[in-house]
């Protein structure tokens, strides 16, 4: 399977080539990942969230300490021997014109699951997108400087009216970053939208 099937942020290496053998997932983080003894030089490929890019190196020892060798994978690679045994590495963003939007639930209230189902002109289907989960990736944004309109929906497991709402996304030329525009008078108060990252935006349910 393909790992855009799988997860869009993050990285899981695998201790097999081919994505075989024991997988362990490595979520973006400002700190370096440093592998125990028993994981040390044990990776032989990974798979890549399509968000998401891994720095690693062979070595313990600093960046430019003689022997080590650095490698950067922003996408799935089934063989590792290039780097001849990972020891650290970091997972971070991946810059890319990909929209990626994170629907969170922080009414507090666990016991009512959340669904967003977003529709944006550039796309042929609506994306359903589950609260509390990772990022969905929605598609390739056009670079065009265009002003493009959404509408949100948010349904849950009980009875009760969608929540429903329209934002606009537009591509900045000069930053060439998403951006979002939204309306008081189109947007539900107990909703709120945060930019997260150049092309990632985070849906957040709240209390009313």
């Amino acid at each position: 399977m393909n790992n855009n099937q799988l997860f869009s942020t993050g990285v899981i290496f695998y201790k097999g080539k081919n994505y075989t053998g024991d997988g362990f997932l490595y979520r973006e983080s400002n700190e370096e990942y440093r592998l125990s003894r028993e994981l040390n030089d044990k990776f032989n490929s990974v798979r890549v969230g399509r968000l998401s890019q891994v720095q690693g190196w062979k070595d313990y020892a600093a960046n430019n300490a003689p022997g080590n060798i650095t490698k950067t994978w922003q996408y799935d690679t089934p063989d590792l021997s290039e780097i001849e045994g990972l020891s650290r590495f970091t997972v971070f963003p991946k810059y890319t014109d990909i929209l990626a939007i994170q629907l969170n639930n922080n009414t507090g209230n666990n016991n009512v699951f959340y669904q967003l189902v977003f529709n944006i002109s550039f796309i042929c289907n609506p994306i359903h997108i589950k609260a509390n989960t990772d990022y969905e990736c929605i598609g390739s944004f056009p670079q065009d400087g265009n002003l493009y309109n959404a509408n949100i929906a948010i349904i849950s497991n009980q009875n009760r009216p969608a929540i429903r709402g329209q934002v606009s996304f537009t591509y900045n030329m000069s930053t060439s970053e998403i951006e979002i525009m939204t309306c008081n008078q189109n947007f539900p108060p107990m909703l709120s939208f945060q930019k997260a990252e150049r092309n990632r935006f985070q849906l957040n349910i709240n209390n009313n």
